[in-house]
């Protein structure tokens, strides 16, 4: 990528920024790395009059945001600042995808009692799994276990790859759950070693695959 930020590819730039650090680097990079220079591919598409790329690698700034533990107040202004800007170009798609990353950001601040806003994604536009994703995403934090299985199992059979970023995140959400189900119903030692087996492979292949320290 060094030679391609010494040359003039215009906007081609943002392009290479979206496939690998959207795409590929998490597997080998930090995710705080493919973060900074998918804004770069953000800034890059805009400029070079590319904001279909330039939105596409907003999008992923916002979920490797999340799941790197940015600090949430920072990232839901920048949330919004891309909200403003989706608005203005009128890109109804990468909109409600920002809009469904904005309700899980809200969620994890204060479960959205003051963080909230009346515009909510029109899930017409977009396809299922992302929504199950964050719905996944904010019933376990809201404490709703049961619920969030539900979610989790549904997107799994639609994200289909299993070395896809979000299948891996799904999976390590199933176990934390499947831990509190066994802490709830279990409460000796030796109920409890096959989930936390089951959770510590998962925290290998986050550690391994993506290195989400």
């Amino acid at each position: 990528m060094s030679l391609l930020d010494r040359s003039n590819f215009g906007d081609n730039i943002a392009i290479q920024y979206f496939t690998y650090y959207g795409r590929i680097a998490w597997r080998f990079e930090h995710l705080q790395l493919c973060t900074s220079f998918l804004r770069r591919g953000f800034e890059s598409g805009l400029s070079s009059g590319s904001p279909e790329v330039g939105f596409r690698c907003a999008i992923y700034v916002i979920v490797f945001s999340i799941f790197s533990g940015e600090k949430l107040l920072p990232l839901l202004k920048e949330i919004d600042y891309f909200l403003h800007l989706l608005g203005s170009y009128n890109h109804v798609v990468a909109r409600n995808y920002m809009l469904n990353f904005r309700e899980t950001v809200s969620t994890l601040i204060d479960r959205g009692n003051a963080t909230d806003i009346e515009a909510k994604a029109s899930f017409s536009s977009m396809s299922e799994s992302p929504i199950l994703i964050q719905k996944a995403i904010r019933m376990y934090w809201l404490g709703y276990t049961e619920r969030s299985n539900h979610f989790i199992e549904k997107s799994l059979e639609m994200i289909g790859q299993s070395g896809e970023y979000m299948s891996y995140l799904m999976k390590f959400y199933q176990c934390k759950n499947t831990q509190y189900t066994y802490m709830m119903l279990c409460r000796n030692e030796s109920s409890l070693s096959p989930c936390i087996f089951c959770l510590h492979s998962h925290l290998l292949h986050l550690y391994y695959r993506s290195k989400l320290t």
